[in-house]
């Protein structure tokens, strides 16, 4: 009779360790998206903060790219070239107001040939972007793209022009500039004094 008790004892006990487990897992799971749970056994790589990705898709830990473009994204080919622009094989998104808003939108750059220049400076076969340059697309008009070079992290130059940011210091010496320091910048004449503020960036010759 005690035999028969506590073998009675016995597999309760083992129900009850079985049912604990079962609960456990099923807590641990319930928030996690379904879609999440079949790719949970995948090798993800965490690319930063933001984005992550294994083969399966792209994964965001907020809502600033849309989920009709997010599932579009290619997880091989895809890139976070800084904190403002991302890319796959198929296109570009940016944040317009990057800094400001978080939302991502389609960019008219061309993929392929797109690569970050460092600093918030990009490039691609046609045209030069400033991702901190205050709404728009981005562009720094007139800058040449094959001449297109860093002096630091502000001050940039082509075959004609040296730029502060986005913006051409005008009537400067080309020929002759030195970079002081991120703010500071000389020719053969003057001295220039660039500022970046709520109004945007701009710079003045000083003596």
């Amino acid at each position: 009779m005690n035999k028969k008790i506590q073998s009675i004892v016995g597999i309760g006990t083992v129900l009850i360790i079985a049912i604990i487990i079962g609960l456990f897992f099923l807590l641990s799971n319930k928030n996690i998206p379904p879609t999440e749970q079949a790719n949970i056994k995948e090798d993800r790589i965490v690319i930063n903060e933001e984005f992550s990705k294994d083969n399966n898709g792209v994964y965001q830990s907020n809502d600033c790219l849309p989920e009709e473009d997010l599932i579009k994204l290619d997880p091989k080919t895809f890139e976070v070239l800084n904190s403002c622009f991302i890319k796959d094989k198929n296109g570009v998104y940016y944040k317009p107001f990057c800094g400001q808003d978080c939302l991502y939108k389609k960019h008219p750059a061309d993929t392929l040939s797109l690569i970050d220049l460092g600093d918030g400076f990009l490039k691609d076969k046609n045209y030069i972007y400033y991702a901190y340059q205050k709404g728009g697309d981005k562009i720094i008009k007139n800058a040449d793209s094959n001449t297109f070079e860093k002096l630091n992290g502000k001050f940039t130059k082509d075959k004609n022009n040296l730029y502060y940011e986005d913006i051409i210091v005008a009537n400067i010496d080309i020929n002759s500039i030195e970079v002081i320091d991120d703010n500071q910048v000389k020719d053969s004449k003057n001295i220039y004094n660039c500022i970046s503020d709520i109004y945007g960036p701009s710079c003045k010759a000083i003596k």
